[in-house]
């Protein structure tokens, strides 16, 4: 089921990028020309919006004026306060999306060390 904000795309881009840094960490250096898309696609990952759109928020608060004080274990949407004292609404899968972008790129860096870096 995907919803606007595309979390099963993402979903299956996590996937296949789960499977590149796994033949990268094995072929190492020998994986380099193929990885540019695979790092892109990291770096897009890394880089999406977890705020909650305002169709998001609004769907949540008339879903919450329907239900009876009922806590549902499927939303997405966790209010979070800032530093600075103010809130906002993120996106839980958007966040986890992120999270693993970011450990597939230790693990890429980590598998291919000095050749990751550009001279």
């Amino acid at each position: 089921q995907e919803d606007s904000s595309g979390d099963l795309r993402h979903d299956n881009e996590v996937a296949v990028l789960k499977v590149w840094v796994q033949i990268a960490r094995c072929l190492r250096a020998e994986a380099l020309p193929h990885l540019n898309p695979v790092v892109a696609a990291l770096f897009r990952l890394l880089s999406i919006d977890v705020r909650a759109s305002p169709e998001q928020l609004s769907r949540l608060e008339a879903e919450k004026d329907d239900e009876d004080d009922e806590d549902d274990e499927d939303d997405d949407i966790e209010m979070v306060e800032t530093a600075d004292g103010n809130w906002v609404a993120i996106r839980c899968s958007a966040v986890e999306e992120q999270s693993a972008a970011c450990k597939l790129t230790l693990l890429l860096v980590e598998a291919l060390q000095e050749h990751m870096y550009v001279h």
